[in-house]
């Protein structure tokens, strides 16, 4: 008995079955073209990287972002980190005094790919562009000269008409300690002006 013989007994025996020898039939004759044809698949190429940028993930958003923030904001002096760790990598941002966080963050927050939630513990991935280089995670962290600490609290006390040295007296009249004070008249999101 040959086997197609074969073949045409099992085809008739169950419907079902014939059906998945006709469709395996298929597929090992499109393969055997294909590798008659040596068919390399199409590998999808990697889009552009912006003008400047030389590296890919969490360096070459390094590089973009210090670029960026370069341009967005000349006079200040950015310190922009990259790292590689299991399970990812990270772009740290620092600088003192100049813009305010959520003003870097603005710029900064399209070269990080999602967020962690926490409510599910997983990253969700909601923020992926394959024209950018990203990092998983990206921080930006403004911290305060004397300075301006100084000037800050001189205009809180200005304002008030008291004496920020008092620590017990500011608590239980704004139940804030001084130095939050200071802290939020630096950030802007104080009510205190």
């Amino acid at each position: 008995m040959s086997i197609i013989h074969a073949e045409d007994q099992f085809k008739r025996a169950n419907p079902i079955q014939e059906f998945a020898v006709t469709a395996a039939s298929a597929i090992l004759q499109e393969l055997d073209r294909a590798i008659a044809q040596r068919i390399e698949p199409a590998s999808p190429a990697a889009p552009p990287l912006p003008a400047g940028v030389t590296k890919t993930g969490a360096a070459g958003a390094a590089q973009a972002i210090r670029a960026e923030l370069r341009a967005a904001y000349p006079g200040i002096k950015f310190s922009v980190t990259s790292e590689r760790f299991a399970g990812g990598d990270s772009v740290s941002i620092h600088w003192t005094d100049g813009p305010l966080t959520r003003e870097v963050e603005q710029i900064v927050s399209r070269y990080e790919m999602g967020h962690f939630d926490g409510m599910t513990d997983m990253y969700e991935y909601d923020n992926r562009d394959p024209n950018l280089p990203q990092a998983k995670y990206v921080s930006a962290e403004r911290s305060h000269s004397p300075e301006a600490k100084a000037r800050a609290r001189s205009e809180i006390e200005e304002h008030y008409g008291i004496d920020l040295s008092d620590e017990r007296a500011i608590r239980d009249k704004f139940n804030q300690w001084p130095d939050s004070m200071i802290r939020s008249r630096l950030e802007q999101t104080g009510n205190y002006f």
